[in-house]
């Protein structure tokens, strides 16, 4: 097993790290046959997604250790009706870890975060939904920037998607900053460990203006008035507020076909010092520290880490405390923040 595969131990019952998309069509109703038949079709050109989980024993260095991997799994795609979401790798999905469901007008897609993300997992999309909206409708559609069932892959779309020679030349820049931050639990935001969730619908055209207008991009803009609300909740806190933006390595990598998981948190620091200064100047600054910490250097700085802290965990013996390291690392990195902002820009 390499350090770039899968790290299926960070998946649980409790933190199932699905990503879970809508996609709305222009139909009254979805024909479900039409869209297994895209589905099993679209696969094809994806075969590194047709896959299960399995637990094996290995001998490393004379030490037996476990190791979860992915191996093919050749058993359909499961497409089924209604809302409800089983679990990835269950018998109820064909132990694969992606599944689709769809209701009325809505196609929901399912994958786990494990194996891709957003840029990895779009691609795939796009393609079932050519192959669907083909069938379904009964119309020839351009294919220009669709892959098909048959395309050759792209060069770095397989294989180790770190740059090994470069990661070991790279010299990260600027300081890490390491000042005390506010937690939402400070507040009293945060209760009884539950998350709550407020879902805002923006008009797309009006936010992009607003950007431009106020030098930022939308995750600056969110990032900056989200620090913003919070001092006027709390004028008197002067502990930094932070932003975890999730930005898409491959850039930095030099690699943009890759299917694996490539993204990451990169934090916008707010200072107390700064509250006082309108949205334009915090855009300014949240996007000079942006293309600070997206720079290469600073992105294969963050590969070398992420190869040492992978390596470590794989001479770990058993499954388990896998999982149990992996989860409370993930668990770190999720509280090292005050708020986290996505933003995919599809």
């Amino acid at each position: 097993m390499n350090y770039y595969d899968p790290m299926f131990y960070i998946s649980s019952e409790k933190m199932p790290f699905t990503i879970n998309i809508e996609v709305r069509l222009r139909q009254e109703k979805i024909d479900g046959e039409a869209l297994t038949d895209a589905i099993n079709t679209a696969i094809q050109r994806y075969p590194y997604y047709a896959i299960q989980v399995e637990k094996r024993t290995v001998t490393i260095d004379g030490e037996t250790k476990e190791e979860l991997i992915a191996v093919p799994n050749e058993r359909p795609i499961v497409v089924y009706p209604g809302p409800e979401v089983y679990p990835l790798g269950s018998k109820e999905v064909n132990y694969h870890m992606l599944a689709l469901s769809y209701e009325e007008d809505k196609i929901y897609f399912y994958a786990s975060h494990v194996i891709t993300d957003g840029s990895g997992y779009y691609p795939y999309i796009k393609t079932v939904l050519y192959y669907y909206l083909c069938k379904s409708e009964n119309i020839e559609l351009d294919p220009e920037g669709i892959r098909l069932a048959g395309d050759p892959f792209y060069e770095d779309e397989l294989g180790n998607p770190f740059p090994e020679e470069k990661m070991a030349q790279a010299i990260p820049l600027g300081k890490e900053n390491k000042n005390d931050y506010f937690r939402l639990r400070d507040g009293g935001y945060v209760k009884d460990d539950k998350a709550t969730v407020y879902r805002l619908r923006l008009n797309k055209e009006e936010i992009l203006d607003f950007s431009d207008d106020n030098d930022g991009s939308p995750a600056a803009l969110i990032s900056s008035m989200m620090a913003k609300a919070i001092w006027s909740l709390h004028p008197e806190e002067e502990k930094d507020i932070v932003s975890a933006l999730s930005f898409n390595l491959r850039p930095g990598l030099g690699n943009g076909y890759s299917h694996r998981l490539l993204c990451s948190a990169l934090n916008l620091n707010f200072p107390s010092k700064v509250k006082t200064w309108g949205i334009w100047r915090l855009c300014t600054v949240s996007r000079t520290q942006i293309a600070l910490k997206s720079h290469p250097d600073n992105v294969l700085s963050y590969a070398q880490k992420l190869r040492r802290n992978m390596e470590k965990l794989l001479k770990i013996p058993t499954v388990e405390e896998k999982k149990k390291v992996l989860g409370e690392q993930a668990l770190e990195d999720s509280i090292s923040n005050t708020f986290s902002v996505s933003y995919v820009g599809k």
